[in-house]
């Protein structure tokens, strides 16, 4: 058993020239999970880690960033990483799967923690009726963890713990805090980042003054928190994102009024 710790490494990547918004691909086309890997690869520690690193000493460091496999952080994001399977993210993955051999039974003994659903399919139910009793199947278990959730949440209300709001926050807001990480990294000066990212100074590359210039700051001030937060921790909200539906109502992130400004 590999028992041997974590191995960190200097490590210097070019990243995109974060004061062309064009140097960021075609970023309106990526999906969350995209997202979620930009801002994960550029977080200090997850790119200290040795890219090789492997093993089972190593499981508890992907699962602290949300992943099943590491990805080596220079990689691009459609760059094929060895054991690494399409869902290669926590909150997109179930906990086990468990079947018995065929034409024998297989006893189970789980010890189910609070949070955590145990579900029974019998794929025998499919000989007849086809494999679309599967999507019968499957659409009866969702209703039964939505109810299921609707209890567990309700449980954590009492205990006065938060719950997580679904949002899709809007693209555009992503780029600008993605945009501000790369700035930050390359020792830019916050009247940089304003003229160069906040429209409309952006097209004239000229600083506003007077209480055009503290909205800005301020406006600056808040994106460089939620980018921050973005990096450490909270790319793992995005991941679950591209699973919405557009029929569920959820409405993109109007996360502050001066969005507009």
């Amino acid at each position: 058993m590999n028992t041997s710790k974590p191995q960190v490494q200097e490590v210097k990547r070019q990243r995109p020239s974060w004061d062309d918004e064009h140097a960021y691909d075609i970023s309106v086309n990526w999906s969350f999970r995209r997202w979620a890997w930009e801002f994960l690869r550029r977080n200090p520690e997850y790119q200290a880690i040795k890219p090789n690193a492997r093993g089972p000493g190593y499981r508890d460091l992907y699962a602290r960033f949300g992943r099943t496999t590491l990805k080596d952080f220079n990689q691009h994001y459609d760059t094929p990483t060895p054991g690494d399977e399409s869902r290669a993210w926590l909150p997109e993955r179930h906990s086990g799967f468990y079947v018995p051999k065929f034409s024998s039974e297989r006893e189970l003994n789980l010890t189910l923690k609070q949070g955590e659903v145990a579900v029974v399919l019998d794929l025998s139910r499919t000989i007849s009726a086809g494999r679309a009793a599967v999507e019968s199947m499957l659409s009866h278990v969702r209703a039964d963890l939505m109810a299921e959730m609707d209890r567990y949440e309700s449980l954590l209300r009492l205990k006065d713990a938060p719950l997580p709001k679904i949002k899709k926050p809007r693209r555009h807001k992503l780029l600008i805090r993605l945009r501000i990480l790369d700035a930050i990294y390359a020792n830019a000066s916050d009247d940089e980042i304003i003229t160069c990212i906040y429209p409309p100074y952006n097209r004239t590359r000229t600083l506003p003054t007077g209480d055009a210039l503290s909205r800005a700051r301020r406006m600056l001030s808040e994106d460089k928190k939620r980018a921050q937060a973005l990096m450490n921790g909270g790319y793992l909200e995005l991941v679950p994102l591209d699973y919405l539906q557009d029929k569920s109502g959820t409405k993109e992130e109007d996360d502050s009024k001066s969005d507009e400004e």
